[in-house]
């Protein structure tokens, strides 16, 4: 429970899958929300159980937070890494699989609204 963790003494391991999300800001969509027409800036993020929650915890201020998921040796594993590492988790213990690839969702941010796709 993490109620129990003391902040820094503890090693916390995150366990679960994992993608990276592509935000695509201010996106604007005419006939339907399936088609994006434009959009002005794409912003990465940890997607998934694993990065969500591990770079949630890391960003409380918890110490020593591990991720461990399966991800694909490409660019996306790169991009995915480099955010929850900037947050603070430790990625050693990620499976890095060349037969796989890293999942990618794609999320419109829309214009005005701030709705999600």
């Amino acid at each position: 429970c993490i109620e129990n963790i003391e902040k820094g003494n503890r090693i916390v391991i995150v366990a679960g899958v994992s993608c990276l999300d592509m935000q695509l800001i201010e996106a604007t969509s005419k006939e339907s929300v399936e088609a994006i027409n434009t959009f002005q800036e794409i912003k990465y993020c940890p997607g998934g159980s694993c990065p969500q929650v591990s770079t949630m915890l890391a960003s409380l201020g918890y110490k020593n937070v591990v991720a461990i998921t399966k991800v694909g040796k490409d660019s996306n594993c790169k991009e995915l890494i480099k955010q929850m590492s900037k947050e603070g988790v430790d990625c050693s213990r990620m499976i890095v699989d060349s037969d796989v690839q890293t999942a990618l969702a794609v999320l419109p941010i829309y214009s005005g609204t701030g709705g999600r796709g």
